[in-house]
């Protein structure tokens, strides 16, 4: 009998790896995506069109499933995307934008897919990140404030979910190489060029940026992670996975010495 799982942003980052790990374990895998899966032709792999900011799209993808199964082992939820900005100053469109993707897209596929889902046997799999524990880092707050929506979301609804014996599991990821962060020079030079008040801090943030995403980790890791969970009998409510000790170091700080931190970093020590 075949088990079957809905990976959401599984074309791409960690959720390709998440479906390739899959595959290899024998999982019948739903890759959903906003583009078809265009990878390793397996037939463990099902690829799906899904727009998680979309209820049409989302349902489309659903009566696709039912056609295979009408039963989820997991639904893994992690499509998302990064923003940098500043919170005094980023467009609204664009704060909407990833509290709708990171946040909202959660929210509509576990809904979406919750009758597929059946007690002492189904689970949830929410990708969080490690920002989502501590205060955010200067010009980070909108992909913090996502992350620490996802957090609230993931407890709520294990809270209730817990009352019809399904399991929703957070893990908090930290910095992974995918294009998700491939893509965050890009990103900087947009913020650099479009901000009021910051360019003179922004610059300085150039090579300290540089410095972190050189630091990233083969998302390969969280594709293992995710098997284990599935196969766990009794999964644990968070993982964690490669979270940097240098922010726990920072967030174990009171809010005020952070505050200086940043701040002597950034401005520099005669500011």
């Amino acid at each position: 009998m075949y088990k079957f799982v809905l990976v959401t942003g599984g074309a791409n980052g960690i959720g390709l790896a998440v479906t390739q790990k899959l595959m290899e374990s024998g999982f019948k895998v739903f890759c959903a995506d906003l583009e078809m899966y265009k990878g390793e032709q397996n037939q463990n792999i099902i690829p799906l069109v899904m727009d998680v900011t979309c209820n049409l799209s989302i349902a489309n993808a659903v009566e696709q499933i039912k056609g295979h199964t009408d039963t989820l082992l997991a639904i893994v939820n992690s499509a998302g995307i990064f923003t940098m900005g500043s919170v005094a100053e980023i467009d609204e469109k664009k704060l909407n934008k990833i509290i709708d993707v990171n946040v909202m897209g959660m929210y509509r596929v576990n809904k979406a897919c919750l009758p597929l889902l059946k007690g002492n046997y189904s689970r949830i799999i929410n990708i969080s990140s490690e920002v989502a524990q501590y205060s955010s880092a200067p010009f980070n707050g909108p992909y913090v404030i996502s992350k620490f929506a996802v957090e609230a979301y993931s407890d709520a609804l294990r809270r209730e979910l817990m009352l019809l014996d399904i399991p929703v599991i957070k893990i908090r990821a930290g910095a992974l190489r995918t294009n998700m962060l491939a893509g965050v020079s890009g990103n900087f030079d947009e913020l650099l060029g479009s901000t009021k008040y910051f360019k003179k801090e922004l610059s300085k943030m150039n090579d300290m940026m540089s410095r972190e995403l050189n630091k990233t980790t083969d998302p390969r890791l969280v594709g293992e992670l995710v098997n284990k969970i599935i196969n766990a009998k009794k999964p644990k409510i968070l993982y964690r996975i490669v979270n940097s000790k240098q922010l726990k170091f920072m967030g174990a700080m009171p809010e005020k010495i952070q505050d200086k931190l940043y701040k002597k970093v950034i401005k520099g020590r005669n500011k």
